[in-house]
């Protein structure tokens, strides 16, 4: 039972949600650097399709989905040091 628990991949799940997709793809850009750089895995981004809010129908919002496997210590110390432009929403999953 040990083997197996040592065996299996943690992942660190990553979504990006942002109204300018420059901002956005920079900032996914500095994630995937920053694990890639921490010998952590990366599966990702993936595009999701934007979407559009009922008040507005020209604010697009645009989603990113980046998946981090076998994330260090030293992975996440490095991704809470990130600047995070104000215009860019992070949310994350174990």
């Amino acid at each position: 039972m040990q083997t197996k628990l040592k065996n299996m991949k943690q992942r660190l799940g990553i979504r990006l949600l942002a109204s300018d997709e420059r901002m956005l793809d920079q900032t996914v850009q500095d994630i995937v650097d920053t694990a890639k750089r921490t010998s952590a895995k990366v599966s990702g981004p993936t595009l999701v399709p934007f979407a559009t809010t009922a008040e507005k129908l020209q604010n697009r919002i645009y989603q990113r989905i980046v998946h981090i496997i076998n994330p260090t210590e030293n992975t996440i110390g490095e991704l809470k040091k990130l600047n995070v432009p104000s215009g860019v929403e992070i949310q994350i999953k174990l």
